[in-house]
């Protein structure tokens, strides 16, 4: 198996801790970052080789986000600090 970078994502102002896949929608994305964030991706290639942008960032945390995972419904997720 082979890998190639068909984009990059920008957004978090820390080292990501974690990633999650949404099973029910591939194009949704999770990542949690030592910048106490979670930021919920749509991925879809953009001309300025992104591959998606930030549909939302959710903030306040008053710790690092160690861990993201999405139900296996795809309708909830939930997050670790």
């Amino acid at each position: 198996m082979s890998f190639r970078l068909s984009g990059t994502l920008t957004g978090h102002n820390g080292r990501i801790t974690s990633l999650a896949v949404a099973p029910n929608n591939p194009q949704v994305l999770l990542s949690g970052s030592r910048d106490k964030t979670v930021v919920v991706w749509h991925l879809q290639p953009q001309e300025n080789n992104e591959a998606g942008y930030a549909h939302k960032s959710l903030v306040g945390h008053s710790h690092f986000v160690e861990s993201v995972v999405v139900s296996s419904d795809g309708q909830v997720f939930f997050f670790f600090v």
